[in-house]
């Protein structure tokens, strides 16, 4: 366990080809922290009410017709059937991209991984500061939760980047 626990420090380089491999293979966990994060935004799935009242809130003052309300509702109807197949559909791409990784240990996987999390975490500066006094307090919370984890996994996406490339680069120098 400690040198799975040194492999997955993104700020200590891999000493070794053995370590690097340990290292590049932990990207797997945090492929599996983020399916264990998708089905946990299925809980808030029936949370629906609060979309709606959320979405309201963000349009007050805009002067909307008939046909604009109707779309509005149809959007959030269709949400949670959408939200599931889309957890489904990203639990499936990280399961084949965790298998990948675990047999190839890249460092390619890593580091889109890393670009979506900068992305995410960009959109999701941009929502709370669109939409951050709406916000529940139980969501709030929920939300700090997932940032953390986001963080963590953050890490052990670099740490993955990092044995990765070396490991790549070991390959190159053969």
């Amino acid at each position: 366990m400690k040198l799975w626990l040194r492999a997955a420090n993104p700020f200590t380089p891999p000493r070794g080809m053995a370590e690097a491999q340990r290292a590049a293979r932990v990207a797997v966990v945090a492929l599996a922290v983020g399916i264990v994060q998708l089905f946990i935004g299925l809980l808030y799935m029936p949370k629906t009410e609060a979309l709606v009242q959320m979405m309201t809130a963000q349009q007050k003052g805009q002067v909307m017709t008939a046909q604009q309300v109707a779309i509005q509702d149809s959007i959030v109807g269709m949400m949670p059937m959408f939200t599931l197949v889309a957890t489904l559909a990203f639990s499936v791409v990280y399961v084949v991209l965790a298998v990948v990784q675990w047999r190839r240990m890249t460092w390619v996987i890593p580091t889109i991984m890393l670009a979506f999390m900068a992305y995410g975490f960009l959109g999701g500066i941009g929502a709370l500061v669109k939409i951050g006094s709406l916000i529940e307090f139980e969501f709030a919370f929920s939300s700090a939760l997932m940032w953390l984890a986001n963080l963590a996994t953050i890490a052990l996406y670099a740490a993955a980047f990092r044995g990765g490339r070396m490991l790549d680069q070991l390959k190159r120098s053969v």
